[in-house]
């Protein structure tokens, strides 16, 4: 397993494992009332992870008034799976560390802070 981050625009780190790689990217800092919007991209050459979930400081988070959550399913050789997580109105509470995690297991994470 390696982890490699770059600062971008915004900040995308890799996790890889054998056969199966993971990134986070998004928003890192934001200030109350703005946009949030993170972005998990799951790939495993043996088996295509199916389902990639969200948490947030250790909880499961669901979709809600408060946020959207798409996922994209690529049925292409070597497909992935993209998960969005959008926050149209950032509060202070959303601020905190945002995993996702594959139904295969592997994750990523971010920080979030608000302003």
């Amino acid at each position: 397993m390696y982890l490699q981050c770059t600062v971008v625009y915004f900040l995308v780190c890799v996790v890889a494992f054998s056969g199966a790689e993971i990134l986070i990217r998004g928003t890192e800092t934001a200030r109350v009332g703005s946009q949030a919007r993170l972005q998990c991209i799951a790939r495993d050459y043996d088996n295509q992870p199916r389902k990639i979930s969200w948490f947030h400081n250790g909880r499961l988070v669901l979709k809600s008034s408060r946020n959207t959550i798409t996922e994209l399913f690529n049925e292409n050789k070597n497909g992935y799976t993209l998960s969005e997580l959008q926050i149209p109105e950032v509060r202070k509470g959303d601020a905190g560390r945002y995993v996702c995690k594959t139904d295969k297991k592997h994750q990523a994470s971010l920080y979030l802070t608000v302003n």
